[in-house]
């Protein structure tokens, strides 16, 4: 996941207004567990995926960032 979000070519992003939707971290990591992941694997990795994704806001002036609530990594499917 980090390695991927490394490829993204930052210097060259358009300077448009983003709306980031990112899934609910807390039930994410939570459904982790229940599916087997070691709690500390979970949490780290929920950690990780929200620097990502706030780091994605910040690629343009004018971006915002909406948690979709009680949605795991299918939002349109968990939240529609």
């Amino acid at each position: 996941m980090v390695s991927s979000a490394n490829q993204l070519d930052k210097s060259n992003f358009p300077n448009l207004p983003l709306t980031v939707i990112g899934r609910d971290g807390e039930r994410a990591s939570t459904q982790q567990i229940k599916e087997g992941t070691p709690a500390n694997e979970a949490v780290t990795f929920k950690k990780v995926w929200e620097e990502l994704i706030f780091e994605q806001e910040q690629l343009a002036t004018g971006s915002r960032y909406i948690k979709a609530k009680e949605s795991g990594h299918n939002i349109p499917y968990d939240c529609p």
